[in-house]
């Protein structure tokens, strides 16, 4: 019995050090690259602002591979501007989600991402021309808010490592279609 009371106490007491050590990491995490594009950002920003673009160079876009296995299941007419979105399927676990985009301007798109069993993230896609004027900066940024639960702490505190490599995918895709490689 001591070694039963001994063991739960251990549990609890790991469980609370593991909560309180996790009030030290931010609610909230975020994973940004930036790069530069040879192309005008009229050309970039028509690939970016339109979903219908997005299985060009978005890893994260239904078509954009066949590793990426995502199925798209409805897209909006039109596809770009406020309120424009596409619903998308795993079929590998048949969890549905949805992108839509939240703000667009000529040198901003800001978008939602949700997906089932995780929590929403933001999209953050802003550009504007090279220092040479030959082309244009491109700076993309993916946020989410955590909350106080350990687990999705941890996830946060790990965002960079999980998401930064597809965000780099992204920007070489887009450049690659932009300037026409």
């Amino acid at each position: 019995m001591r070694i039963i009371k001994l063991f739960i106490s251990s549990l609890l007491i790991f469980g609370i050090l593991l909560f309180l050590i996790s009030l030290l990491f931010p609610s909230t995490a975020s994973s940004e690259r930036s790069g530069s594009i040879n192309a005008p950002m009229n050309v970039v920003m028509e690939q970016v602002s339109d979903l219908k673009n997005w299985h060009n160079w978005n890893p994260w876009s239904p078509g954009f591979d066949e590793k990426s296995g995502l199925e798209l299941i409805s897209m909006s007419a039109p596809s770009k501007g406020v309120g424009a979105h596409f619903e998308y399927k795993n079929p590998a676990n048949g969890e549905m989600g949805k992108v839509t985009i939240t703000k667009s301007t000529a040198t901003e798109l800001e978008y939602g991402v949700t997906f089932e069993g995780r929590k929403p993230m933001k999209g953050i896609i802003q550009i504007k021309p090279t220092v040479d004027q030959k082309g244009t900066a491109i700076r993309w940024v993916l946020e989410m808010h955590v909350g106080l639960l350990p687990w999705w702490k941890i996830r946060g505190f790990v965002m960079d490592r999980l998401y930064g490599p597809y965000i780099e995918r992204g920007l070489n895709h887009l450049d690659k279609v932009c300037s026409g490689q």
